[in-house]
């Protein structure tokens, strides 16, 4: 078979691992959007005459997180799916099979970015998944078939447009500037150095990139100077010429960052995907109201699992710190920024951050975010240092919010993207994340000394 005619393949997430619980989150949490056949397929069938002896419609035009009407299931009170029903079974699974279940449901945590060169589609995970999140099942591999099956099934995927706008003003075909996306993958999945030093040469390549303002990356020329950049970050982050830089962030920075905690703190309820205007015009003024707190440094978190709210100043002062050179948190950190990389989560269709640049800049935010969240969930269960269990929660709670809102658009847009496509900052924020303030002085003096340590091995 010639290569012009042969099959475009899947590209899968590197390092996950899944197998349902059946633990029923995803049917409280998230909307099931529905297919024209989906809807076909429910309004054909009598529910009333099943267990959960459902009246009226069961299918809603409501709104999903990211903004698309359509057709949905309809939410219980309580926001989970109205076809939920006792010990977490699926009700139209049940009645009808698996096969008659919503398209959304039998892929999810699949999740497709289209393609290029040869590849059909990436396939990434949803980390809202528990299993994804603990990395507990078997390999994505192991789920290819059913992965090509469903993709196959429902609609074509949207088109990729090209070229992909990486900043303003500069643009890259899809096939080349997944190639900067696999450097960096590579650069992360590089276990033999500790995830903080793995993610610095990430935050160092891309700056050397960005400020290279290369016009076109397909000759032979820029790819080689590329690997020249990825290779050279990593040897000078080796050997501490490059430092996790230990600094407080600016004003606005700052402020960016309480806005990010807030919209992980506040996700979108399942009851209000299908409100009415009056109901979201509340909501928006809830909204508005709690981040002018978040704004001040205070608010609430309340991790996914956790049975408990708590003030975000009492996880800072009494909370375990987040180790970050901890194995668990390393662990924990790396899977997550891998499988997003190479997943392609950035190059979705729908993604709300259309330049690659600012979209990378939030996604390393996630870093300092996903440390805070972790402790929220230790203190929450009283336990004495973070734990595996703790950062699958916290990731859990974080991807919620992850790729949700339109940062770079509407009033302070232009701001916004400046400072995301700035993707250094991400670190100012991790003392302040991970560690109490009684802490700070210590994490400083540690810091000093493996400074003075690295100068002189470099002598």
């Amino acid at each position: 078979m010639s290569a012009a005619t042969e099959p475009r393949k899947l590209a899968l997430a590197k390092g996950v691992r899944y197998t349902c619980k059946r633990c029923g989150d995803c049917c409280r949490t998230l909307p099931v959007p529905l297919t024209p056949q989906d809807v076909a397929r429910l309004d054909a069938h009598d529910w009333t005459a099943t267990s959960l002896g459902l009246r009226g419609a069961v299918v809603h035009t409501a709104q999903a997180p990211r903004g698309v009407w359509g057709p949905h299931t309809a939410r219980t009170p309580d926001g989970a799916c109205v076809f939920l029903a006792e010990g977490n079974v699926c009700e139209v699974e049940r009645t009808l099979g698996r096969d008659a279940k919503p398209l959304a449901c039998r892929r999810y945590p699949f999740a497709y970015a289209p393609g290029s060169e040869g590849k059909l589609a990436f396939v990434g995970a949803e980390f809202t998944c528990s299993a994804v999140a603990a990395n507990s099942g078997k390999p994505l591999a192991s789920h290819r078939k059913l992965a090509l099956e469903l993709l196959e099934e429902g609609p074509a995927l949207a088109a990729p447009s090209e070229p992909v706008p990486f900043d303003r003003g500069l643009s890259y075909p899809r096939s080349e500037l997944e190639r900067v996306l696999d450097l960096i993958a590579a650069e992360l999945e590089d276990a033999g150095r500790p995830f903080v030093d793995r993610l610095l040469a990430v935050v160092r390549f891309v700056e050397l990139f960005r400020r290279s303002s290369m016009s076109d990356l397909h000759a032979s020329a820029p790819r080689t100077m590329l690997e020249g950049f990825a290779k050279g970050v990593r040897e000078q982050v080796k050997r501490g010429v490059h430092r996790v830089p230990f600094r407080p962030p600016t004003f606005f920075e700052r402020m960016l960052y309480r806005r990010l905690i807030a919209r992980a703190c506040r996700p979108t309820p399942p009851r209000q995907w299908s409100a009415g205007p009056v109901r979201r015009g509340v909501r928006g003024v809830g909204d508005g109201l709690a981040g002018l707190s978040y704004l001040a440094g205070t608010g609430w978190i309340q991790p996914v699992g956790a049975q408990q709210r708590l003030a975000i100043h009492q996880v800072r002062i009494s909370a375990p710190p987040a180790d970050v050179y901890a194995p668990v948190a390393d662990g924990a950190l790396t899977h997550y920024f891998v499988a997003h990389v190479s997943g392609r989560s950035l190059l979705r269709p729908g993604f709300p951050i259309a330049e690659t640049l600012p979209a990378l800049g939030l996604l390393v935010r996630q870093f300092p975010l996903i440390l805070l969240f972790a402790r929220a969930a230790c203190l929450a269960r009283g336990g004495a240092q973070v734990e595996g269990d703790d950062y699958a929660a916290a990731v859990r709670s974080v991807e919620l919010a992850w790729g949700q809102t339109s940062w770079t658009r509407g009033l302070g847009g232009r701001r916004r993207r400046k400072l995301l496509s700035n993707v250094e900052p991400a670190f100012h924020h991790v003392a302040w994340s991970a560690l109490r303030p009684q802490d700070l002085e210590r994490a400083k003096a540690k810091a000093d000394a493996r400074k003075q340590a690295a100068d002189q091995a470099s002598k």
